[in-house]
């Protein structure tokens, strides 16, 4: 988990990225091995901005397991996601499906 380095509108624009729902953006990699998520996660005090500019990212990765089950790493990384929204806490309460 990270701030992205790109902005969601940035996100939005580059290929390969597609949505899942209104909240976030999935990247698949590597045989759907490797999920990137990116949704707006609005914190707080921050500025503004922030909730655009400054998109939250999950990574997760599985390596040297064979035919690991991608739809299992789908609902790891979405699970992750809707708990980080909960704890930091997310004010702007971006939906984060089930799986991805």
């Amino acid at each position: 988990m990270s701030w992205s380095r790109y902005s969601f509108e940035d996100i939005k624009s580059q290929e390969g990225w597609k949505p899942e729902g209104g909240a976030l953006y999935v990247l698949r990699e590597g045989a759907g091995l490797h999920l990137t998520a990116v949704f707006r996660c609005k914190i707080e005090g921050s500025r503004q901005e922030q909730e655009l500019g400054l998109p939250l990212k999950v990574e997760t990765r599985v390596s040297n397991i064979p035919d690991f089950d991608t739809k299992l790493l789908g609902e790891l990384t979405a699970g992750l996601a809707r708990n980080l929204t909960k704890r930091l806490p997310c004010t702007n309460g971006p939906e984060i499906p089930s799986a991805l």
